[in-house]
């Protein structure tokens, strides 16, 4: 028999993780695990507006789908989608980091990131984007696709 307190913990470990589906404009930084698979519609998105929190942090084996935009402006050092393995390997499933939609970091500021991969361990999922504008790399143009 189980006690109160590993059943507690067992049923938390257990619980299915809500997914969150964005359909308007939010101001709230995101992350999976808090969000579960995120979705952002074509008609929503994620926009911030500080160094402090990515827009929107892959931390555990779930994916991201932006339709819509994610963005993280005016400010030194935003970053729009950290991908983050600091506590191990992420498996996400079949559709990884998936953008039809845009990142934005415009605006003053600097040392900024679209996509970061951090933490020391693997991302086992695909990061999937259908374009890529221009943008600046140490003050370097480079090019579209």
């Amino acid at each position: 028999m189980l006690s109160a307190a590993a059943a507690a913990l067992l049923a938390a470990l257990t619980a299915a993780r809500a997914d969150t589906e964005i359909s308007t404009n939010t101001s709230t930084a995101l992350d999976t695990t808090a969000s579960g698979n995120i979705t952002i519609d074509s008609t929503g998105g994620v926009g911030v507006q500080t160094a402090t929190a990515p827009a929107v942090t892959i931390n555990s084996n779930n994916s991201v789908l932006n339709n819509g935009f994610i963005s993280n402006t005016g400010v030194d050092s935003a970053v729009g989608v950290l991908i983050d393995t600091t506590n191990g390997s992420l498996q996400p499933p079949a559709t990884g980091f998936v953008s039809t939609g845009s990142i934005d970091l415009g605006g003053g500021g600097s040392s900024k990131k679209g996509i970061w991969v951090t933490g020391g361990h693997t991302f086992y999922g695909p990061i999937t984007l259908t374009s890529l504008t221009t943008t600046a790399i140490n003050g370097v143009s480079v090019g579209t696709t």
